[in-house]
């Protein structure tokens, strides 16, 4: 049975290490350090690193890891990554039967240009190991990533595709951003008895040094302000916030990013 490590660097980004106790796979290597670190300390052997878009803190550590494991490096066709040995634009399969594993590229366009989600299935279904998604800067728990290289459109489209997958799908996001996430999600509906729950969660696991992430798809459907932009209630909600129309759910979600997008800027 395989097990997933959120591994902290750089503040708040994580690289994500799945590992059977033997092999190892790792993604978005931001630094090298705290990865060598874990896989010297598990008495791992790493035999894949994936990246999911170019910026810095996703790719920092990938010359320094290739060298010391020479393994492959798995990463977007569309944009220059370090130690980029196998260029992917989305749509492959790729087999780890080691590792009891098939891996699917998905490009998600919209936060960079040539981003890519992986998403991961169990061969072997007897192990119950639910899919996993590593899903970069597109998606967060309870939020989204910021439109740098793509439209909103773009965006939306790569949001519903990881919104289409199974709900079981663990989703291993790129960054600790659910407490901010949630602030802003208490913003829209200061009601909500989710968030407030969620929040006393989030508070204690913070409190302790412990990740917020993965959450199931299924959750992030349910909660996620950016995976409910058909929900005439947030619609409406943003219309009020906003003062733009919302007439589509395309609308909606431009509206929705650009008001967090602010709501962050203002924070103190």
């Amino acid at each position: 049975m395989n097990a997933i490590i959120p591994i902290p660097a750089l503040g708040d980004n994580y690289i994500w290490l799945i590992h059977n106790h033997r092999e190892a796979i790792a993604f978005d290597a931001g630094a090298s350090a705290p990865l060598l670190r874990i896989l010297s300390e598990q008495r791992l052997d790493l035999i894949a690193l994936f990246s999911t878009h170019h910026h810095q803190d996703h790719v920092g550590g990938n010359e320094a890891v290739a060298q010391h494991f020479r393994v492959p490096v798995y990463a977007p066709s569309l944009e220059t990554i370090p130690a980029k040995t196998h260029a992917l634009t989305g749509g492959e399969t790729l087999m780890f039967p080691s590792m009891n594993l098939r891996i699917t590229p998905l490009h998600v366009p919209g936060h960079t240009r040539g981003h890519l989600a992986y998403y991961c299935e169990h061969l072997n279904r007897a192990d119950n190991n639910p899919p996993l998604l590593f899903c970069g800067d597109t998606l967060f728990s309870l939020g989204c990533g910021r439109i740098f290289e793509g439209s909103p459109e773009e965006m939306f489209a790569s949001l519903k595709k990881l919104a289409a997958l199974p709900d079981a799908t663990l989703c291993c996001c790129g960054h600790e951003y659910t407490a901010q996430n949630l602030r802003f999600a208490r913003w829209l509906f200061p009601n909500d008895l989710y968030y407030q729950t969620r929040a006393k969660e989030i508070d204690h696991l913070r409190a302790h040094a412990l990740p917020t992430v993965p959450t199931t798809l299924k959750e992030e459907r349910l909660h996620n302000p950016f995976l409910r932009v058909d929900d005439e209630t947030l619609r409406h909600r943003v219309r009020v916030l906003s003062s733009f129309s919302c007439t589509t759910p395309v609308d909606t979600f431009a509206a929705l990013r650009l008001l967090k997008d602010q709501f962050k800027s203002s924070a103190p």
